[in-house]
């Protein structure tokens, strides 16, 4: 698979007799995006459960004495 703006890497394919095969790319699609956001969503769901853990944490005082 080769970048479509390459034009001098099939140059010398052609030159050098090699049998090429053009197709268009498949179309990106929901499951693609899905993986390419993957590390945001993970980093995202992962800062969320930092900031809760910590206002948990700030939540608890010194001991009331009663």
């Amino acid at each position: 698979m080769i970048p479509g703006n390459y034009v001098e890497i099939y140059k010398i394919l052609q030159d050098h007799s090699v049998d090429i095969e053009i197709r268009e790319e498949a179309g990106s699609g929901w499951v693609s995006v899905l993986i390419n956001a993957s590390p945001f969503l993970l980093l995202l769901a992962f800062w969320v459960f930092m900031m809760r853990q910590m206002r948990g944490a700030g939540r608890s005082g010194p001991p009331s004495s009663a």
